[in-house]
């Protein structure tokens, strides 16, 4: 979790397992935080040095111990500190072996009752992350081929790696490893983390549309970062405007829409969608 609270303020809250309960809260997901120390900045899971690889997957096997205190039904991996930033910086088989070896591991710790979710995003704070696109992501599930290893789609993420989101959560769904999604939005250049729907509205409509296709019946999660807006406003319009995407997404006449999509004719399907603004 990126939020900047004390890890004990994280455990004390996990372990309040009857107040959560009667509030109706879950804890949905536990990310590891593999990236913000120094130690970290030539690597997690990558670094070639011996004593901090094992400090990360140590820390990434904590994140799978709280989430199983709090009774969450996932762990996430976003390896933003394992990447590079120059031509020639690194030995790409050796760090791609190092990469698939610590996620193993952490997988294998995970199992059988935890599920592990690969988060992508194409850089920062590395020039390049290492898992930066859906494909890469998908290729080391395959590798590795453990049923609870699945990938997390954050929204803003695919837009940056110049994805259809949409199509990523298709791909995803395919090899079954849609594990978790992100919501917010972006510029497209950088990772704003923006609230959804206020800058991407169409594709944010379609990734809800393939949510709904595929079958996709996990968490709908929010990453986004209100940093001049009041914040308990901004989540109550990301809240209000997924749902509202959603309905549109639940409108759309799947049979319409595939018949025109069949005839190639961006005019045919782009009819189809217009619908939703007479409905609405």
């Amino acid at each position: 979790m990126r939020d900047i609270v004390s890890l004990k303020r994280i455990v004390e809250s996990i372990r309040a397992q009857p107040q959560r309960r009667a509030l109706g809260l879950q804890t949905s997901n536990m990310n590891t935080n593999v990236w913000s120390e120094r130690r970290f900045k030539h690597g997690a899971f990558t670094n070639r040095n011996r004593r901090i690889r094992q400090q990360a997957l140590d820390e990434a096997k904590r994140s799978v111990d709280l989430a199983r205190q709090g009774e969450c039904p996932s762990a996430a991996l976003w390896l933003g500190s394992d990447g590079f930033d120059y031509p020639f910086q690194t030995d790409y088989a050796a760090h791609w072996n190092l990469l698939l070896e610590g996620i193993s591991r952490i997988v294998e710790y995970a199992s059988p009752d935890l599920r592990v979710g690969i988060e992508y995003k194409l850089r920062e704070p590395r020039n390049r992350m290492t898992i930066g696109d859906v494909g890469k992501a998908l290729l080391i599930c395959e590798e590795i081929g453990a049923p609870n290893l699945g990938v997390a789609i954050d929204f803003g993420h695919a837009l940056v790696a110049r994805e259809a989101p949409g199509e990523s959560v298709v791909l995803a769904a395919r090899k079954n490893r849609l594990f978790n999604v992100h919501f917010n939005d972006c510029l497209r250049d950088w990772d704003d983390d923006m609230i959804p729907g206020t800058v991407h509205f169409w594709e944010t409509v379609e990734f809800l549309y393939w949510c709904k296709v595929v079958g996709y019946d996990g968490w709908f999660g929010l990453d986004m970062f209100p940093y001049r807006e009041n914040g308990a406003e901004a989540a109550k319009m990301a809240v209000e405007n997924i749902k509202a995407m959603w309905k549109l997404a639940d409108g759309l006449p799947q049979d319409a829409l595939q018949r025109a999509q069949a005839t190639m004719d961006a005019i045919a399907t782009q009819k189809i969608v217009r619908r939703l603004l007479k409905a609405s």
